[in-house]
């Protein structure tokens, strides 16, 4: 493998950007609604705000039908310079918007023009830098390389929640929120740099050599129909776990005997991405050893198992290191589910519709499930008055999971390595 830590940064280093400017978008949402989307009605104005965030997530099935083509047709490394390229200027531009009290309707729309882009741009990212990792990895270490993609995302993630937690302390100016939108576009513009020097996979160029359909994804659709069904079941059911603990265990779900403070629940979300970036990779190793398919059905059982003492553990918490355990058993089957699932993705399609095959697959799945958790899990809990509810929630998930094992197999040619 050439070059083998630049490409590996290289692939790695935008998907850490996407999650960066999601965490950041998500963070700073309720400042955002004030400048952007400004109403008598506060609810009205959460809800336009995360409107806004939401959008990103719906865009990004378009995302991985355009750079998916332009990956498949012209090189995973063209793909990958274009989503990193673009992603920064939304990302910048975000952060020198003026309010609505400045300019009018203009504010909130360019906000939201921004976010869909970038719900585009992550639509081919996440994709890519699987696709790309998967193709330079040793034969016998492609789970391992391949889980430190979503690794990345969970980094990129982290630093977005401390400069968020940085950005808006009391002793920075009312519009300290715009600088880690702005520099977040100047590190883009450095990967952007770093990806120009990455080398095209031998895997792509194999398959230039072999076969080329003219459009990949209505090919991989005629060839591999279930295996499609399958990368859309286990795109949606990636997002599930962890949005379930990240976002609505530590936020919505009710704690009656604990209430914790800003700073705590930023510690306790803090300590869980940590505890999901030593997961991950141990995880990537281990699908390796013993076969990501193994460890991906293993996780589901362990997850159905646990949930409901999990929740149950969560809800009668009365201390935030009762809540991490609660979570973190969750986080560490979430982790193991993950991990191998990176590799498996990849090895479901030929290299010649692999990108265009993942790109839409995933993104749609994550469509479906990605920012739907906590408002799921919110009303399941509500309309059963029962706060063990969303328990059932993961358990339905981890069965989808066993269904799309069931119906998805690799393919096996030779040019897949």
């Amino acid at each position: 493998m050439k070059k083998p830590n630049v490409n590996l940064i290289g692939s790695l280093i935008g998907n850490a950007l996407e999650y960066y400017d999601v965490t950041l978008y998500g963070f700073f949402a309720p400042i955002l609604g004030s400048i952007f989307f400004p109403s008598s009605n506060p609810f009205m104005t959460l809800l336009l705000t995360l409107g806004g965030f939401a959008i990103g997530f719906l865009a990004r099935p378009i995302g991985g039908l355009i750079f998916g083509f332009v990956g498949d047709k012209f090189g995973r490394k063209i793909a990958l310079m274009y989503t990193i390229f673009i992603v920064t200027i939304p990302t910048i531009v975000i952060g020198m918007i003026p309010s609505y009290e400045a300019i009018g309707m203009t504010a909130p729309i360019l906000l939201i023009f921004c976010r869909l882009i970038q719900g585009i741009c992550t639509g081919g990212e996440y994709s890519g830098a699987v696709v790309f990792t998967y193709e330079h990895a040793p034969i016998k270490r492609k789970s391992f390389f391949s889980s430190i993609v979503p690794t990345s995302g969970i980094v990129g993630a982290t630093i977005g929640t401390l400069a968020g937690a940085f950005f808006s302390q009391q002793f920075m100016p009312v519009w300290g929120w715009r600088i880690p939108f702005i520099l977040g576009g100047v590190f883009g513009f450095i990967g952007f740099l770093l990806r120009n020097k990455i080398s095209e996979t031998e895997t792509f160029k194999t398959s230039q050599k072999t076969s080329s359909p003219k459009i990949p994804l209505l090919n991989a659709l005629k060839l591999n129909k279930a295996n499609m069904v399958g990368t859309i079941l286990l795109g949606m059911a990636t997002m599930v776990p962890f949005y379930m603990v990240t976002v609505y265990m530590t936020s919505f779900m009710k704690h009656p005997h604990l209430t914790m403070t800003h700073s705590e629940r930023f510690l306790l979300l803090s300590a869980i991405m940590v505890l999901f970036i030593i997961a991950l990779p141990t995880f990537g190793f281990f699908a390796d050893k013993y076969g990501s398919k193994v460890l991906i059905a293993s996780s589901c059982l362990f997850t159905a198992i646990i949930s409901v003492p999990a929740f149950h553990w969560a809800y009668s918490a009365k201390t935030v290191l009762d809540l991490f355990f609660a979570t973190g058993c969750i986080s560490l089957t979430a982790a193991a589910f993950s991990a191998p699932t990176a590799s498996y993705f990849a090895s479901l399609f030929r290299a010649e519709s692999r990108y265009s095959s993942l790109g839409f697959g995933i993104c749609v799945g994550e469509a479906i499930g990605g920012g739907t958790t906590p408002l799921i899990a919110t009303l399941l809990a509500e309309s059963t008055n029962n706060p063990i509810a969303p328990a059932f929630y993961l358990i339905g998930i981890s069965i989808i999971v066993l269904i799309a094992l069931k119906i998805s197999h690799p393919v096996t040619s030779p040019e897949l390595t």
